[in-house]
């Protein structure tokens, strides 16, 4: 019994039900379920952890404690689906001492239908009460109430599946605000551009004064960055697979932004690209900081307005025997067109084997059968229809003919196929939100402030080296911290909970599951109920170690590099290509008598005697034409010293390159002093 009460509640919290205002959800079907029975209440009740939780319920039940409830019990506890009707509860010795029955609310008649969901698990009832003893409703009344039931039922799960889909974007916009990611699309018959908030943000444009095309979006990367971009894109949709590139952007402001690109091919079930869905992060910060390093040493509502009902009376041929005639307001016929001919001749071609099957069934024995079904109408259009089989037997008790109450389903499907479209977007926005995360090896988590739960999405046990099957425990978690860190951690979300400010770039060390090293950084949001309380703290991580250690490498090896030149007795000079002196070591000052600023920013041709000019062209000249293929050569020239003598020095200029792009990026001269 307490496994089957914690399914229901399970059930109760996934569609979200609890402690909230049903009024305007349920109140029209109570009030049509009230009209329907003639009785002076019909309510909603959703069960709750101590009992019965009534709503869409007038006074009587307001007054009355949860665990008075025992109506509703009752029927829950007669399993899925169940219908409970009480004649008079004041006779019936399951509630004759309920106080809802001997007190002022004074309940005589009771029906009630046990929602449950599509895979078994009930939610609560739907239920109409009368003050007065009444006789059985008639089973088409009760089979209406069971209609009714079901589409609160629907109306549940398809709020629950929008809601899933909104988080999902919620969530993943989250992510972007807070790591600096933005997502995008390309359709590839269309060639429509879908972009983030972010991505403009990124672009330097807005969503009202851009229309990010693919010519509009072009434009705005540096000239020599479009063609592989585009590039990228066609072979990523040539072999159905996926790219990265590293990319410029000019922003309208002028500034120039490094970026970082990255798609993946959608394909359909043919297997065949239909768009390019990718992540875009701004990565100038980063790009800055490698570079300054590399310089210097060489980065739902579904309701019915009316119920119009059609009750038949079908032969075991399939043969009509009656027709009501509500079935012109449903089918477009007068009952007199459908005589002679048999129920399956209005059923669509696609639905009779499932008709004629039921006949049979129920020719066998077969008591009663619901199936939703397409049936054509006189115009020609497709119509939605539930019927309800239901056998009638002779006095020998043998099978005589089938009585079926047919009712207009065509909300309810497009209601149907809404719930199961919403559902396709939430799995689809959650597909995605893990794809970019996995793409820029982004995690995020969130931490539930009353309970200390942790959530996460699966990049997060990559980062911590965890098996996704092992529960989540905070405290183990921030043991995980590095020692050392762990109490700078510990007040970056103590202040998060006590004054909800963000925390962002933070970065911290953690050690692994399997004992490994790493740099982590994280942002951290707060997330605040409509008092202004905290009730959650959100967040995203990264693992930088990589990053870290290449910079640690690059600083370590321009500090040497410095150390060399700064110590060298022979002179180390750079020039770019026009000749103009970028960088002189110090031993410039006791050779010449100048200081190396001097130098810096002047043509090295105007200190060198002019007679010897032309040899030093012509040996720069050499090393130009064969793209420093040849040895440097020996060239000798004189300078002045700063006292005004004269100084003969020995030089070899050699060329210098950019080792990523090959490019000649000036001279470099080692210079001794010869006099």
């Amino acid at each position: 019994m307490r496994e089957a009460e914690a399914r229901r509640l399970e059930a109760l919290r996934i569609v979200e039900a609890l402690n909230r205002p049903p009024q305007e959800r349920f109140g029209l079907v109570t009030a049509l379920a009230a009209d329907l029975f003639k009785t002076p209440l019909a309510l909603v009740s959703l069960t709750e952890i101590e009992g019965s939780s009534p709503l869409s319920t007038p006074a009587v039940a307001a007054n009355s404690p949860p665990q008075a409830w025992t109506l509703s019990a009752e029927a829950l506890g007669m399993g899925p689906n169940a219908l409970l009707v009480v004649e008079d509860a004041a006779t019936d010795r399951r509630f004759a001492t309920d106080p809802l029955v001997t007190g002022a609310a004074h309940i005589r008649f009771y029906a009630g239908v046990v929602l449950t969901t599509r895979d078994g698990r009930t939610l609560g009832t739907l239920c109409v009460i009368d003050t007065k003893p009444r006789r059985r409703p008639t089973p088409a009344k009760l089979d209406r109430l069971k209609m009714l039931a079901r589409i609160v039922v629907d109306e549940l799960e398809l709020a629950r599946a929008h809601r899933l889909a909104s988080e999902k974007q919620r969530l993943l916009e989250l992510t972007e605000s807070v790591s600096g990611v933005g997502h995008w699309r390309i359709e590839v018959g269309a060639g429509d551009v879908g972009w983030s908030d972010m991505v403009y943000t990124i672009h330097g444009v807005s969503r009202e004064d851009f229309e990010p095309d693919l010519r509009n979006s072009l434009a705005l990367y540096h000239p020599d960055d479009r063609s592989k971009l585009t590039a990228c894109v066609r072979e990523a949709v040539a072999a159905k697979g996926s790219f990265e590139a590293q990319l410029r952007i000019n922003r309208p402001d002028g500034e120039i932004r490094d970026v970082i690109s990255r798609g993946v091919c959608e394909l359909d079930e043919h297997g065949e690209a239909t768009a390019v869905f990718g992540v875009f992060q701004d990565i100038t910060d980063q790009t800055r900081i490698l570079n300054a390093i590399k310089r210097s040493e060489r980065r739902y509502k579904l309701l019915a307005d009316n119920m119009s009902d059609v009750v038949t009376r079908i032969r075991l041929d399939g043969g009509s025997g009656y027709i009501s005639p509500t079935i012109e307001r449903l089918l477009g016929y007068r009952p007199e067109e459908m005589t002679g001919r048999s129920a399956q001749d209005f059923v669509h071609q696609d639905d009779r084997s499932q008709i004629l099957a039921i006949f049979g069934q129920m020719a066998q024995g077969l008591e009663q059968k619901t199936l939703q079904h397409r049936a054509i109408h006189k115009d020609g259009r497709t119509v939605w229809v539930e019927t309800s089989f239901r056998l009638v037997r002779d006095e020998q008790d043998q099978p005589l003919e089938i009585v079926a109450v047919i009712r207009d389903a065509t909300d309810r499907k497009a209601l149907e196929d809404a719930t199961i479209a919403a559902r396709d977007e939430a799995r689809e926005q959650a597909q995605r939100a893990a794809t970019a995360e996995r793409m820029a090896g982004l995690g995020h988590w969130r931490l539930e402030v009353a309970t200390r739960s942790v959530t996460w999405s699966e990049q997060m046990y990559q980062i911590y080296g965890l098996d996704p099957a092992l529960p989540l425990d905070l405290d183990a978690l921030l043991a995980m911290t590095h020692p050392d860190d762990q109490a700078e951690s510990s007040q970056r979300l103590h202040r998060a909970l006590t004054t909800g400010q963000p925390t962002m770039e933070a970065v911290f060390r953690l050690i692994r599951a399997d004992g490994q090293l790493r740099d982590i950084t994280g942002n951290m949001l707060v997330q605040k109920d409509a008092d202004g309380q905290v009730i959650a703290v959100v967040g995203t991580m990264s693992d930088v170690t990589e990053q870290q250690h290449a910079q640690a490498a690059l600083a370590q090896s321009e500090a040497r590099y410095r150390l060399l030149a700064e110590n060298a007795s022979d002179l180390i000079m750079h020039s770019d290509v026009k000749g103009q002196v970028t960088y002189v070591s110090p031993s410039i000052l006791p050779t010449t008598g100048y200081a190396p600023e001097a130098l810096v920013g002047t043509n090295i041709l105007d200190w060198i005697a002019p007679e010897d000019v032309p040899g030093v062209q012509a040996a720069v000249a050499k090393q130009f034409k064969s793209r420093g293929a040849e040895p440097p050569i020996a060239v000798e020239y004189r300078v002045r010293h700063k006292d005004g003598r004269e100084l003969w020095l020995e030089a070899r200029p050699t060329l210098a390159f950019d080792p990523e792009t090959g490019a000649i990026t000036g001279i470099t001269d080692v210079v001794r002093d010869i006099s």
